[in-house]
């Protein structure tokens, strides 16, 4: 039985210096909370302020030249080492635009003469094999399928027990080195078994009649050339991700044995094969579609 709630442990792309800490009096009010990192950057310019002041050239200054460094010192430290909404402190930032202004850091050439390091830097993978699978440069492979979930019927409070255990125990069966990645596009719709129906109904026709066949061919063409290019839905993929083959192999029986047994997860399972799997990521890094 699933719980009804679940804890949200820390974030794990964070060290122990990030962690907030609340600084209050006896009465229990004090400001907001700060990350550590902040407290320690603080103590470390006001430390190293009094270090100058006392026992370098400046100590020797007037008082005017002193207040005067004080200000340009507490002004840099703060441009430097203020933390913003994105956990990073002023020098960082400073040091990310600096490597960004750079043209060479903003472009990447995909011509055949060009490297092809920094474009596989940014994809993470080295090749896709006659089967479908991806190659990643750390050595991992990974397989996508087209999968179409259930999670409208989570509407309806007599399914959704049932839907919930069943993706905990899908999950508590997951590979400890298996990464499942879900990707969610916005594509032209797909209407080849619509256009497959009308050929076959085509075919079977008994008697020939010249308007029937032209309203079956109107049909068709309104579905391949209308619907199927103007009219976008969304369509999601699962990318199943492993350390290697072997891992792969048993992450595979873990999600075919779900797919084949129920359908509370996962209602539709199609693997892409080469020519799919190419057009995928043709379409994520063309940056023709839109992608959650």
């Amino acid at each position: 039985m699933a719980k009804d709630y679940y804890g949200i442990p820390y974030a794990l792309d964070s060290s122990y210096l990030d962690m907030e800490i609340t600084i209050q009096n006896n009465d229990g009010i004090g400001f907001r909370p700060f990350p550590i990192k902040s407290i320690l950057l603080v103590f470390a310019a006001i430390t190293s302020c009094i270090i100058m002041l006392s026992k370098t050239f400046i100590a020797s200054g007037s008082m005017l030249q002193k207040g005067i460094f004080i200000a340009v010192w507490s002004g840099l430290c703060f441009i430097l080492l203020v933390i913003g909404k994105t956990k990073q402190i002023g020098l960082e930032k400073i040091l990310s635009l600096l490597s960004y202004i750079q043209p060479g850091s903003r472009f990447v050439s995909t011509r055949t003469m060009s490297p092809a390091n920094p474009l596989i830097r940014i994809c993470g993978f080295t090749k896709i094999d006659e089967n479908g699978m991806i190659h990643y440069v750390d050595g991992s492979v990974g397989v996508v399928f087209d999968i179409v979930g259930n999670a409208s019927v989570l509407l309806f409070s007599d399914h959704k027990n049932a839907i919930v255990d069943r993706v905990d125990t899908f999950y508590r069966k997951m590979r400890p080195k298996t990464t499942y990645h879900y990707i969610t596009n916005s594509e032209a719709q797909n209407v080849y078994m619509q256009i497959a129906h009308f050929s076959e109904r085509k075919k079977n026709l008994t008697v020939y009649d010249s308007d029937l066949e032209a309203m079956i061919d109107t049909n068709e063409h309104f579905l391949a050339e209308i619907i199927g290019n103007s009219y976008k839905s969304l369509h999601q993929y699962m990318i199943i991700q492993a350390p290697n083959r072997e891992e792969m192999n048993a992450a595979l029986n873990i999600f075919y044995d779900e797919a084949d047994n129920s359908e509370l997860m996962f209602k539709f399972v199609e693997q892409l094969d080469l020519e799919e799997t190419e057009a995928f990521m043709k379409n994520i890094y063309s940056g023709e579609e839109k992608h959650f």
